[in-house]
């Protein structure tokens, strides 16, 4: 069973998007991911700033804001699916065997969100 928002968490838990995060944010293609990065750096140069070192990358802030993400949907559903994963698990566990399953505040340790400079930490 493929949990959908815990990897969409995992995605915009990262400090920067490259290409990749960003087709799999939008369910797209190269091309289009690529266009989209390219608008965002734009986006940036015209605020005056400068581009990251990091290569063919933009700040995840910048593509949440971009694609308007609603990053706290993403964080209830993805607990909800960890949640499902662990009873999952516990059901199939064999008799006597033990299961220990994070609890669904345990999610990804880098779930540390940063939009507009205000933290959603979870």
């Amino acid at each position: 069973m493929e949990y959908l928002n815990m990897k969409l968490l995992s995605i915009i838990s990262k400090p920067f998007a490259r290409n990749e995060d960003i087709e799999l944010l939008m369910n797209c293609s190269k091309a289009s991911a690529q266009k989209v990065r390219k608008e965002i750096e734009e986006e940036i140069l015209n605020d005056g700033m400068k581009l990251t070192p990091v290569l063919r990358a933009v700040p995840m802030s910048r593509v949440i804001g971009y694609l308007q993400i609603d990053v706290s949907r993403i964080a209830r559903l993805a607990k909800i699916e960890a949640e499902i994963q662990c009873t999952l698990a516990k059901e199939k566990a064999t008799v006597g065997a033990v299961t220990e399953c994070k609890s669904s505040t345990d999610l990804p340790s880098n779930y540390n969100i940063v939009t507009d400079g205000k933290s959603n930490s979870h």
